[in-house]
């Protein structure tokens, strides 16, 4: 045919979706010096070989950073139709970004039966299981007891607004959010009389020995990991 004689084929692998007209930039002027270096006899000092390694380092640094960028756009792109429950939208979204291509797993745990290595993965997953009438008795408590006995016992284990401020600044951005909607973002630029509001919270889960249900509700997303 003629496609096969005038137009070129190469591995759909060799395009990386990250790839950017500046990094096409950064690749040709390091092409350039390392070419400017080897024409020069290869030294190993001056200025030549200087702007040979510097070159190369902003060319891989680049890549390196363009490339995490990506993965980070790709999480958030999955978590957000996640959310949403729209199923199709995220195998889509999946196949777009990974390309369809399939990843082959030799064998789990000597198993290399699909039904195996199921059962293999049931088997973990229910041994890692805790129920909440076992939970409880594994969960250390305040002694009771203490308080009774001295009711400014508990005051040892009040958190103060210091506490809580400390916590707060603790948080890091860029993190998902929780079954709640609500962002780290969305805690550290709050109002400062939030600081009040949550240690009362917590001060009051502690003397009443209660977390909210809520509190035990979170986002989990799973996701193939294929290097």
């Amino acid at each position: 045919m003629a496609s096969n004689l005038y137009i070129p084929k190469i591995n759909k692998s060799a395009y990386k979706h990250y790839w950017s007209a500046a990094l096409n930039e950064l690749k040709h002027e390091s092409i350039v010096a390392f070419d400017l270096w080897k024409a020069a006899g290869k030294p190993s000092i001056g200025p030549l070989y200087e702007g040979k390694n510097h070159a190369k380092y902003k060319y891989k640094l680049a890549i390196r950073d363009a490339a995490k960028l990506a993965e980070e756009d790709f999480s958030n792109d999955l978590y957000d139709v996640l959310c949403d429950k729209d199923y199709k939208q995220f195998w889509k979204t999946w196949k777009n970004k990974t390309k369809g291509s399939p990843t082959n797993i030799g064998s789990v745990c000597g198993s290399m039966i699909p039904q195996e290595i199921a059962n293999k993965f049931a088997d973990h997953f229910k041994q890692s299981f805790v129920s909440k009438m076992s939970a409880a008795g594994s969960v250390g408590v305040v002694d009771d007891e203490s308080f009774n006995n001295d009711p400014h016992e508990i005051q040892k284990w009040m958190f103060s607004e210091d506490d809580v401020y400390k916590a707060i600044n603790a948080l890091q951005f860029g993190k998902a959010a929780g079954a709640d909607g609500i962002f780290p973002e969305h805690i550290k630029h709050a109002h400062a009389t939030l600081t009040i509001h949550l240690k009362c919270l917590f001060n009051l889960m502690l003397c009443h020995g209660y977390v909210p249900r809520s509190f035990g509700a979170g986002v989990i997303i799973p996701i193939l990991k294929d290097k």
